[in-house]
């Protein structure tokens, strides 16, 4: 019996320190953190809507890699007032008419692009092998030269780049000839030729644009004049054989290709500085007139500004490119914020964490974790001459605990990369560019991390300190190695060179028992 009230008395005295304990906690426990997700405010519909598409579509780099000088370009205004434009592409048998009318002329030279062989034949390769017969069906397998020479023989001339994409984004400014949203109708067949010979308008109820102008962005991608190097011609729109289609569809994308580049999937339409009814070759033209709105302030061109896939992809290797669903899977459907640490978890706060009667019973312990575990750092008695360093020398064990019993919990690795980049702005906290000074990282010099916070340039915009440097970080994500699995950390640290480890797609595999100088850990909230 006196055995039962000792034992009862014990627990009494355990549960009162636990309780006394934890209202020290909240009271002593000073926790500075930042609230980071995908903020929505401010952001244009256009630039939520580009991200999606990117998102849902892109796959590797090299589908991106042709459209850098679009996907990097901020967004600018159109250096278009109007457009005259045809309604339809060229078709095989136009092209033929002005080749048979081109043969008959001697004074062409002045109608020619500079530096053009003067022995230049006009010809496309429908004309020797007609596609089914289709002479209705647009002309493929023209040269830069053909079609400069075709439009201004014709009364007009090629579009310019912004031309282009003015008639294809409309007065609305679409993100596709036809609208907001990519449509598939204008691909019905599994052979990509068939899809690039069908007739001028037989999509035109769900692909046509509102100024009536047809084949614009499917069909074939086409010429255009580029002002900034004109030896440099851009092409644009989609065709029935580049993928992802929702990629090359779009009203602003465009590459560059040579001026004696030929394709079964590239052609042309022109555009003219005043009204042209027939062609010297007698082909009726019918053209559409495209204005801006005055409303509008214009029409634009490039990323609109707050989109964040872009930049991610442009900036991620191979090998990395999975990050870019993964950072914003989880965040942009919900717009989801997390509480997270401002800085690495300090030796002062760890201590408190020590301190805890209930830790010491195992209450916030892994299910995993080993028997007879020590919470304790490593060389624990000489990191507490610097309580304001970053704890270091802690296993996973330890920060899993720790993070529990903070009311928070690690964070995902992907959670981590998002934090770190601003939910994919940049490729280092700061920035896309790396910088030796940013962070805390070998380049230093240093023989220990720094107090936590210390390096003020190791920020992300939304004020999360030290994701660069200073000490790497274990996060809650499991990972296979071959040693069997592992545990993901990331970031950089004042032992490892920092245009590598800095970076948010950086991370290594580490087994949970690990323990290192230079690995600590922060903490994420949900609330």
């Amino acid at each position: 019996m006196k055995r039962s009230y000792l034992w009862a008395g014990g627990l009494s005295v355990i549960v009162l320190s636990a309780a006394l304990f934890y209202q020290l906690r909240t009271t002593f426990l000073s926790v500075d953190t930042v609230s980071v997700g995908v903020s929505l405010k401010g952001v244009s519909e256009r630039a939520k809507r580009m991200d999606e598409i990117l998102i849902e579509h892109v796959r590797t780099p090299h589908e991106v890699k042709q459209f850098r000088h679009v996907l990097s370009a901020e967004e600018r205004p159109l250096k278009v007032k109007a457009v005259i434009g045809d309604k339809c592409e060229v078709t095989q048998k136009d092209f033929q008419k002005f080749a048979q009318w081109a043969r008959k002329r001697k004074d062409l030279e002045n109608l020619t692009v500079k530096g053009q062989p003067l022995d230049w034949k006009y010809t496309s390769n429908t004309m020797t092998h007609v596609v089914s017969g289709k002479l209705n069906a647009a002309v493929t397998g023209v040269t830069y030269y053909d079609a400069h020479t075709y439009c201004r023989a014709a009364g007009g001339r090629l579009p310019t780049t912004d031309e282009w994409i003015a008639m294809a984004a409309g007065r609305e400014g679409r993100l596709y000839p036809w609208g907001n949203e990519m449509r598939e109708d204008a691909w019905p067949y599994l052979d990509p030729l068939l899809n690039a010979t069908q007739k001028c308008g037989v999509h035109k109820k769900t692909t046509a644009t509102a100024e009536r102008l047809m084949q614009i962005g499917h069909g074939v991608s086409e010429w255009a004049h580029n002002p900034e190097d004109a030896t440099r011609p851009s092409v644009h729109g989609g065709n029935a054989f580049n993928q992802p289609r929702a990629l090359y569809a779009l009203s602003g994308m465009y590459r560059y290709a040579p001026m004696r580049f030929r394709s079964p999937y590239l052609g042309f339409r022109c555009v003219y500085d005043r009204r042209v009814h027939r062609t010297p070759w007698k082909t009726q033209l019918r053209v559409a007139r495209i204005r801006k709105k005055k409303d509008k302030g214009g029409w634009r061109t490039g990323m609109p500004e707050g989109g964040r896939v872009a930049p991610l992809m442009l900036n991620l290797p191979a090998d990395k490119f999975h990050l870019v669903g993964e950072l914003f899977e989880s965040f942009s459907a919900s717009n989801r914020t997390l509480r997270v640490m401002r800085t690495e978890v300090t030796r002062a706060q760890y201590r408190l964490f020590l301190s805890d009667p209930m830790v010491r019973f195992g209450f916030y312990a892994n299910d995993n974790q080993p028997r007879n575990h020590d919470y304790h750092p490593d060389d624990w008695a000489r990191q507490l001459l610097n309580p304001g360093l970053p704890v270091v020398g802690v296993d996973w064990w330890s920060a899993y605990a720790y993070a529990l019993w903070s009311g928070g919990r690690l964070p995902k690795a992907s959670e981590w990369s998002a934090l770190a980049s601003d939910f994919g702005r940049t490729i280092y906290p700061w920035g896309n560019q790396y910088a030796v000074g940013k962070a805390v990282t070998a380049e230093s010099n240093l023989s220990g991390p720094l107090a936590a916070g210390a390096s003020p340039a190791d920020a992300t915009a939304s004020g999360v300190l030290d994701m660069g440097g200073n000490v790497s970080e274990w996060t809650r994500s499991a990972a296979i190695t071959a040693d069997g699995h592992g545990i993901v950390v990331k970031g950089g640290s004042y032992m490892l060179p920092g245009k590598e480890t800095a970076r948010m797609d950086f991370s290594n595999r580490i087994p949970p028992n690990h323990r290192a100088p230079g690995l600590g850990f922060r903490v994420v909230f949900e609330h």
